[in-house]
């Protein structure tokens, strides 16, 4: 499929929009959000398809995502903290209570 999102600083002060328009993808959410449907929104903006409005939201969810990595790689993450902390050398004992301390704090966040 091709994609019909596109960015471009010249539009929109570089938002993503639906290629060949104006009309952004965070505009569709915004729709999206406030309860109207695909096809309400294809009524109103008649030159949208519904596989446009479509390829906006998975524009969007693919930027989350990207932003938000799967619980996975963060646990990689949080192994490799604890495995240099379990690895430590005393005189970085600061340094690395202060990494634990972070590490625990983003684990919470994961929660």
């Amino acid at each position: 499929m091709e994609n019909l999102i596109e960015i471009n600083p010249k539009i929109m002060v570089g938002k993503p929009v639906i290629k060949g328009t104006r009309i952004t993808v965070e505009h569709i959410l915004e729709k999206i959000a406030a309860g109207q449907s695909f096809e309400s929104i294809v009524s109103s903006h008649p030159h949208l398809s519904h596989e446009e409005v479509a390829s906006a939201v998975r524009f969007a969810l693919e930027q989350v995502k990207k932003e938000y990595p799967p619980y996975t790689e963060n646990q990689r993450l949080l192994d490799s903290l604890n495995e240099a902390y379990a690895e430590r050398d005393p005189a970085d004992e600061q340094l690395l209570k202060a990494m634990k301390r972070k590490s625990a704090e983003v684990l919470d966040e994961w929660k």
